[in-house]
């Protein structure tokens, strides 16, 4: 109850999602049109591997404490004061892949995440929005209607 019209809460749209983690001037009209063209850009920089606090990755990549999920802002913001843009849960967003509507879209990676192409802030999982793991969930936008 104490939030009221006109302001509701949401998921992220893609493009949102992009803006928050750094990524300015994406090409395509759809999510999966802009899935992995940006390479080599990670929500800590261009290292890799990802540098200790970095974010909630799988073990192999040994730069956090963490067996699972993690508490929500246990590693530095990023420059635009947002948490947790890189592994942890991959993030669901309000779009569609594409025109099909037969997936949506999550980004940012998981704490089950190794692979350095998948963990790029470009990166796109697209998957049915009733697919459930232990490694997806969500973060909420407080929007205007």
């Amino acid at each position: 109850g104490l939030i009221t019209a006109p302001y509701a809460y949401r998921l992220p749209t893609d493009v949102e999602w992009s803006l928050a983690v750094g990524l300015q001037n994406e090409q395509g009209s759809t999510p999966a049109e802009r899935d992995g063209r940006i390479k080599g850009v990670y929500a800590w920089g261009t290292a890799w591997p990802p540098s200790i606090g970095a974010g909630n990755f799988a073990d192999n990549v040994s730069c956090d404490r963490f067996e699972k999920t993690s508490p929500v802002a246990s590693f530095l913001p990023n420059r635009q004061g947002l948490y947790d843009l890189a592994g942890n849960a991959w993030e669901w967003c309000e779009d569609w892949s594409d025109s099909s509507q037969k997936t949506r879209v999550l980004r940012g990676g998981s704490w089950f995440g190794y692979i350095p192409g998948s963990l790029f802030s470009s990166y796109r999982r697209h998957l049915a929005s009733n697919e459930r793991r232990n490694d997806h969930g969500f973060r909420c936008v407080l929007a205007s209607e």
